[in-house]
């Protein structure tokens, strides 16, 4: 009998026996299937928690709130980009209106005669001197000037001697009838000084 306990045999088959019992025991313990070690099926165990299911609700809202500044941060930057697209948009438009403005001032100040104080005084004696002529001697004379110094002697004559002259010049021909519409919006716009005025300090 001795002989049989201490067979090498024997002690295989006690050793399988106390393998099958502690895995059952094991198995049993954490609620696990017993695995069946003649099928060719594999097990699946199926844990019921982890560590990294547990819910911290500080953590939860903590994620709330990144998410609420973030969309927050991205409706401001939204708003930021559109305000300075608007602002280019409209910074342009007002650059091409003072570029329009500063072209028409240019074209305004090539139009306009400004008559300087210390030419008063030769521009009236001119003025009388063509006021006195002949209407054709004065419009043969006043022909050979520039539209400017037409102007600036008209200025100083009254209504009732440019006149004439402005008509006789007109029937010169259809240039001329145009040089004298130029002429007279000139006379309109026309700006001098009038010897009362004071210079400004």
């Amino acid at each position: 009998m001795i002989q049989i306990i201490q067979s090498k045999w024997v002690a295989i088959a006690m050793g399988i026996l106390l393998y099958a019992i502690t895995t059952t025991a094991v198995w049993k313990t954490r609620n696990l299937p017993i695995p069946d070690f003649f099928s060719s099926q594999p097990v699946i165990v199926q844990t019921t928690s982890s560590a990294w299911d547990t819910r911290n609700p500080e953590l939860d809202q903590l994620v709330l709130e990144l998410r609420a500044a973030k969309s927050a941060l991205d409706k401001r930057d939204k708003d930021l980009n559109d305000l300075e697209t608007r602002l280019q948009l409209e910074r342009q438009e007002v650059a091409e209106v003072m570029q329009g403005v500063q072209q028409m001032q240019k074209e305004f100040e090539t139009e306009i005669v400004r008559v300087q104080a210390e030419e008063i005084l030769n521009l009236k004696k001119l003025a009388k001197v063509y006021a006195s002529m002949e209407t054709e001697g004065a419009v043969n004379i006043l022909k050979e000037l520039s539209d400017e110094q037409v102007v600036k002697i008209m200025i100083f004559m009254k209504e009732a001697e440019t006149a004439p002259i402005l008509e006789t010049l007109a029937r010169k021909g259809k240039d001329e009838a145009r040089r004298v519409a130029l002429i007279s919006e000139r006379l309109r716009v026309a700006v001098h000084r009038k010897p009362t005025d004071k210079p400004k300090s």
